[in-house]
């Protein structure tokens, strides 16, 4: 009878107390805002309100929220709907070819990762709105 392999009961146990933050952005390019749980599905960050899913909030604990930096949308001017909007400033733009690679700090002081076509065009310093689709906002247990 072959040994067995400890070796996915190893990276188990060392999963363990690794953080979800860091899982979320390894799994593909996310951007974890740390909120406040408003209620079981709403989280105020940087002056606002984000409406998410996934894992049910406790109102007043500390909410951390993952989202993909191409689900943002990134506009010159304010949205029409203001749900899951805010405001932020342009700190770093790159040309990618296929995409623009943006860094943008918010009025908390957050940095988000933001990837758009190439047809946006927005300079270093330049304010901006946000808006973060309440599907695309996954709210991470703690």
């Amino acid at each position: 009878m072959p040994a067995r392999s400890t070796s996915s009961a190893r990276l188990r146990t060392s999963m363990r107390g690794r953080n979800r933050n860091s899982v979320a952005r390894f799994i593909g390019a996310a951007n974890v805002i740390k909120g406040t749980a408003r209620d079981a599905n709403h989280v105020e960050f940087a002056g606002a309100t984000l409406e998410v899913v996934g894992a049910t909030l406790t109102t007043g604990q500390s909410a951390p929220v993952a989202i993909r930096q191409h689900e943002i949308q990134l506009a010159t001017q304010p949205p029409a709907a203001a749900q899951n909007t805010l405001k932020a400033i342009v700190t770093r733009q790159v040309y990618l070819g296929m995409n623009r690679d943006y860094m943008l700090e918010t009025a908390d002081g957050t940095s988000l990762r933001v990837t758009t076509p190439t047809e946006t065009a927005v300079e270093k310093g330049s304010e901006v709105w946000l808006t973060l689709p309440p599907a695309r906002c996954r709210a991470l247990s703690r």
